[in-house]
């Protein structure tokens, strides 16, 4: 059984103990073309709806409403808020990121880092991003 570790991430249960097998695992970066990336999100998006249906389904129809608009709000960042908890929410993902290039070294964050410069425009979460790229960066010198 894993030890508690100082942070915990989705994938902890998918990789091995040793440290070694662990980088070869994490160096591998998915590389997907446009096409294929935008084939995977509308799936994605179809999913969650379908999800999203059965959650509400036995809701009163006024908030069944609701919530179909605030999640569609946050999908497709049609609010300043709703592009902000968007935005915020695909952070998770750099500091898994940068949690793995902490505990494993050599990964390739810099596509983490890349990735989140590439959909981050909130002049808030860009610091966020400069201070938690400092803080990493400056702990593995």
């Amino acid at each position: 059984m894993r030890g508690l570790r100082k942070s915990l991430t989705p994938y902890d249960p998918l990789l091995p103990d040793d440290k070694k097998k662990a980088f070869e695992i994490l160096k591998k970066w998915p590389k997907f073309t446009p096409a294929i990336r935008r084939k995977k999100e509308k799936e994605k998006f179809r999913m969650e709806l379908k999800a999203l249906n059965k959650l509400v389904a036995r809701l009163p129809e006024g908030l069944k409403k609701e919530m179909k608009s605030i999640w569609l709000d946050y999908e497709r960042g049609l609010s300043k808020e709703g592009r902000f908890v968007k935005q915020a929410d695909k952070i998770t993902n750099f500091l898994q990121g940068m949690d793995y290039y902490k505990r494993y070294g050599k990964i390739q964050h810099l596509l983490w880092s890349r990735w989140i410069k590439e959909i981050i425009d909130d002049p808030i979460l860009i610091e966020f991003i400069r201070e938690v790229e400092n803080k990493y960066y400056k702990a593995k010198k």
